[in-house]
C-alpha cells in the first residue's frame, strides 16, 4: 500500500494496541492478584509500545521508514506475551496463541515486505522458543502443548505465504501497467506535444544564447507581426525582439541570475517597427558544465490589457480629480456663499443708508422742519447726494449680476474718445466742485477721434475711477491721462492713469482692491466709503477689452491707477501705424534740474488739457437754449413734473406729453427740435411711436429722439437704436448729463 495509507493504519493499529492493552491490564489484575507485579510490568510494555508507536509516525524522519514504529509496536506485544507467559507458565498455552493471532492480523493489515514479515517473525519465535525452552519441563505433559505450538507455526508461515502471493501479483499488474504504458507509441505522443505548442494562441520560441532561434509556433509569428517561418531565418531573437535596450539588459541579467522568469512584462519590436507590451515567461537551459546554452519560453501580446489598465486608472485619476474639484468647488462654493451673505448683509446696509437719508430729508422738506431758503437747499442737496448714492449701489449690482451670469457683452461701434470723456466729466463734476478739487483731463492728440469699441462701458470705466478718487480725495486734484501706446491695422492699445491727491491705501490692503465683494476698510474720515463694486467692475470691463489694472498707492500721499484698453480701428478713420518708444526716462530726469523738471511737466500738461479742450464737443450757450424747444413724453406725473421743473431751469423751452398718440400728433405741428421719449408707458410705448414719428413726411421725421427709460440694460440700449432712436439715457437723470447729451443733437441739427 502506499507510504500514506500505511502510515494511517499504523497509527490506528497503535491506538487499538493501546485501548486492548489498558483492558487486558485490569482484567488480568482481576484473574491473577497474586502475579500484580508482573501483570502490570507485562502489559505496560505494549501500553508504552503503542504510544511510541503512534508519536513516531508524525516525525518526518519515521514517515520515510514508517516500518520502524511498526517493528517496535510488533516487538513490544511480543515481549509483552513472553513476560506474561514466562512468569505465570499455567497461562503459557493462552498468550502462545493469542499472541500469534495478533501478530498474523498486524501483518496481514500492514501488508509489510516479506523481508520485514521474517523478521518480524523471527523475534517472535525467539522470545516464545526461549519461554518454552526455560518451561518445558512444567509444559511437555500438557496434551495441549503440541497442538498449540503447531498452530503457531502454521500461522506464521501463512501469513508470510499470503503477503508473499500478493506482492507477487502487485508486482505483476504494476509490471503489467508499465508495459501497457510502453505500448503508447512514442511518436503519438510527441505528435500530440507538438500540435498542441503549434496551435496554442501564445507566442511559444527556444533559442540559442546567441539570438538564432530553434523553434518557434504560429503565434510567435503573429505577435512579432510576421507571415511566414522564412522571415525569421535571419532573425536575431536575442537582439531584435527587444524595443528597449535597458529593458533587455534588465530581463537577461534577471534570468541568468534567477535561471527562471515568469510573467515579465516588457516592450517588445515588431517587423513594422511598432512596439508592444508583452508578458514573458522563459527559462535557462545550461550545458553539461552548467554554462548558458539556450533559453526558451513563451511571450502573450497584452497591449490591450495595458491599453485596459492604463484606462481604468486614467479613468480612476479622473474620477479622484472630478472628486477633488467636487470637493474644492463644494468648498469655494461655501466661501463664496458665505461671502454673498455677508455682501448682502453689507449691501443692505449700504442701501438702507443713503435710503434712510432720503427718506428723511424729504420728510423734514415735505414737513417745513427747516429754517431757512439755505437750509432748506442744504436738505435738497443731502437728498440728492444720497439719492446718487444708492442709485451707484443698484447700477454696479446690476453689472454685478450680469458679468457672473456671463451676459455682459460688448457693444462695439465708432465713438469719439473725446466727448466719453466730456460726458464722464460732467458725471463727476459737481462732486468735485462741492470739494473744490480740481479736475484734470489730458488725452494724447495721436488717439484718433473715431475708434471703435464699447463707449458704454469705456465711460463706465472712466466714471468709477474718477468718481472714486473724488470721493476719497478732500483737496488737490483729480487727473486724467490717455495715451496712445500701440497702433496697428487691426487694433491700437491706450494706456490710461487716474492719479489722485487723497489718503492713500495701506499696502496690506490693496491685492484685495478689486476682489468681488470686499470692501476696502481705511483710516479715511469718510463715512460712506462705498460699497467696493466699482473697482471690480473696472477689472471686469478692462480684461474684456483685452487690458488690465492695477493700483500704486502711498498713504498719505495718494494713489494712481494705471489701465490699458483695446480698440479696433473704425472703418472711417485713417489709420496711424504707430508703436511707443520706450525712452530713456532716468537719463532725461539725471540731466533737468528739479525746478526745470516741475516746469516741463507744467508746459505738457497745458498744452495737452488745451488739445483736449479743442477736441470736445462745443456746447450751446444759455442764450441760444431758450430758442430751441423740446417735447418731453412722458406717463408718470411726477416724474414728468420734476424733468419739466429741470429742462426748463437750465434754459430749454419744455412742452410735455403723456403718451405715444399725443407725441406723434405733437411732431406733426413741427413746433419741436428734440424728444425725450419714455419707453414703457401705457396705451402706445415709446418704440411703437417712434416707429411712427419715422415714417411721417420728410420733415418732422429726422427730429432727434432721446430714449429716457429706467431700463439699463443693453438690451433695451439695442432696442431704442433699432427703433432709430438717436441716443439713451438711463434713469434717474442726471442733469448734466442730459444737458450735454441734449446739447450734442441740437448742435448736429
Amino acid at each position: 500500500m502506499g507510504n500514506t495509507k500505511l502510515i494511517i493504519t499504523a497509527r490506528i493499529l497503535s491506538l487499538v494496541a493501546f485501548v486492548i492493552g489498558v483492558i487486558t491490564l485490569f482484567i488480568e489484575l482481576s484473574f491473577y492478584s497474586d502475579f500484580t507485579q508482573i501483570v502490570v510490568i507485562g502489559r505496560i510494555i505494549p501500553i508504552l509500545g503503542a504510544l511510541i508507536c503512534f508519536v513516531l509516525t508524525f516525525l518526518k524522519p519515521t514517515k520515510k521508514q514508517i516500518e520502524v514504529p511498526i517493528h517496535i509496536l510488533l516487538f513490544s506485544i511480543v515481549i509483552s506475551f513472553g513476560v506474561i507467559t514466562f512468569f505465570v507458565p499455567a497461562n503459557l498455552i493462552l498468550n502462545l496463541v493469542i499472541g500469534a493471532s495478533v501478530f498474523f492480523a498486524v501483518s496481514m493489515i500492514l501488508k509489510m515486505s516479506l523481508i520485514n514479515q521474517f523478521t518480524s517473525a523471527a523475534y517472535y519465535y525467539l522470545v516464545f522458543g526461549g519461554v518454552l525452552f526455560l518451561k518445558m519441563d512444567l509444559l511437555k505433559n500438557s496434551p495441549d502443548f503440541l497442538l498449540c505450538l503447531i498452530s503457531v507455526l502454521v500461522l506464521g508461515i501463512l501469513s508470510a505465504v499470503i503477503n508473499l502471493a500478493l506482492g507477487t501479483q502487485l508486482t505483476e499488474a504494476s509490471s503489467s501497467l508499465s508495459s501497457a504504458k510502453r505500448e503508447v507509441p512514442l511518436d503519438d505522443s510527441e505528435n500530440m506535444y507538438h500540435e498542441i505548442v503549434t496551435h496554442a494562441d501564445f507566442g511559444v520560441f527556444r533559442s540559442y544564447i546567441n539570438g538564432k532561434l530553434v523553434f518557434h509556433n504560429q503565434a510567435l509569428l503573429k505577435v512579432l507581426g510576421y507571415t511566414e517561418s522564412e522571415d525569421l531565418e535571419n532573425f536575431n531573437f536575442g537582439k531584435e525582439i527587444y524595443a528597449n535596450e535597458d529593458e533587455k539588459e534588465k530581463f537577461l541579467k534577471l534570468l541568468e541570475r534567477q535561471k527562471k522568469v515568469k510573467n515579465y512584462r516588457i516592450k517588445l519590436k515588431k517587423k513594422n517597427g511598432d512596439t508592444l507590451k508583452a508578458k514573458i515567461s522563459a527559462r535557462l537551459i545550461l550545458d553539461k558544465d552548467n554554462n548558458p546554452y539556450m533559453f526558451e519560453g513563451s511571450l502573450l501580446d497584452i497591449s490591450q490589457q495595458v491599453k485596459k489598465e492604463k484606462d481604468s486608472k486614467n479613468a480612476l485619476e479622473t474620477l479622484k480629480k472630478e472628486k477633488y474639484n467636487a470637493i474644492a468647488d463644494m468648498k469655494l462654493a461655501l466661501e463664496r456663499s458665505e461671502i454673498k451673505t455677508q455682501f448682502l448683509a453689507s449691501m443692505s446696509h449700504e442701501i438702507r443708508t443713503p435710503m434712510n437719508s432720503v427718506l428723511g430729508f424729504l420728510t423734514l422738506i415735505e414737513n417745513e422742519l427747516f429754517e431757512s431758503k439755505e437750509e432748506l437747499q442744504q436738505f435738497a442737496g443731502n437728498a440728492r447726494t444720497s439719492s446718487e448714492s444708492l442709485l451707484d449701489i443698484i447700477n454696479n449690482i446690476l453689472d454685478i449680476s450680469k458679468i457672473e451670469a456671463g451676459k455682459m457683452e460688448l457693444d462695439e461701434q465708432d465713438f469719439n474718445v473725446s466727448d466719453e470723456l466730456a460726458k464722464a466729466e460732467s458725471i463727476v463734476m459737481s462732486g468735485a466742485k462741492e470739494k473744490g478739487i480740481d479736475l484734470i483731463f489730458s488725452i494724447d492728440p495721436k488717439i484718433p477721434s473715431l475708434v471703435l469699441g464699447d463707449n458704454t462701458r469705456f465711460r463706465q470705466i472712466i466714471v468709477n475711477l474718477m468718481g472714486n478718487a473724488v470721493k476719497f480725495t478732500e483737496k488737490g486734484s483729480v487727473e486724467l491721462i490717455l495715451q496712445l501706446v500701440e497702433s496697428d491695422i487691426e487694433k491700437m492699445k491706450i494706456e490710461g492713469t487716474v492719479k489722485d491727491s487723497g489718503p492713500g491705501i495701506a499696502p496690506d490692503k490693496l491685492e484685495k482692491l478689486f476682489n468681488p465683494y470686499s470692501q476696502v476698510k481705511g483710516d479715511s474720515p469718510i463715512k460712506n466709503q462705498g460699497a467696493g463694486l466699482g473697482l471690480m467692475i473696472c477689472k471686469e470691463f478692462v480684461n474684456m477689452m483685452g487690458g488690465d489694472i492695477n493700483v500704486e498707492s502711498e498713504v498719505g500721499v495718494g494713489s494712481t491707477f494705471n489701465f490699458s484698453i483695446y480698440f479696433k480701428q473704425s472703418a472711417g478713420q485713417e489709420i496711424n501705424i504707430f508703436k511707443k518708444e520706450d525712452p530713456d526716462i532716468s537719463k532725461k530726469t539725471i540731466e533737468l534740474s528739479e525746478p526745470e523738471l516741475k516746469e516741463s511737466m507744467n508746459n505738457l500738461k497745458e498744452e495737452l488739457k488745451a488739445e483736449n479742450a479743442e477736441a470736445a464737443f462745443p456746447r450751446i450757450p444759455l442764450s441760444r437754449r431758450s430758442k430751441k424747444r423740446l417735447l418731453l413724453v412722458e406717463d408718470n406725473p411726477i416724474s414728468q413734473s420734476v424733468e419739466l421743473k429741470l429742462l426748463r431751469e437750465v434754459g430749454y423751452l419744455v412742452d410735455a406729453v403723456s403718451n405715444g398718440e399725443e407725441a406723434i400728433m405733437a411732431v406733426k405741428t413741427g413746433a419741436f427740435d428734440l424728444v425725450l421719449m419714455d419707453i414703457e408707458m401705457a396705451g402706445m410705448d415709446g418704440i411703437t411711436a417712434t416707429r411712427e414719428i419715422r415714417n411721417l413726411e420728410e420733415g418732422p421725421s429726422n427730429i432727434p429722439i432721446i430714449a429716457v427709460t429706467a431700463n439699463s440694460s443693453m438690451k433695451d440700449r439695442e432696442r431704442c437704436l433699432a427703433a432709430e432712436m438717436n441716443d439713451y439715457i438711463a434713469k434717474p437723470i442726471n442733469i448734466n448729463f442730459l444737458k450735454m447729451t441734449i446739447d450734442r443733437w441740437l448742435n448736429a441739427n
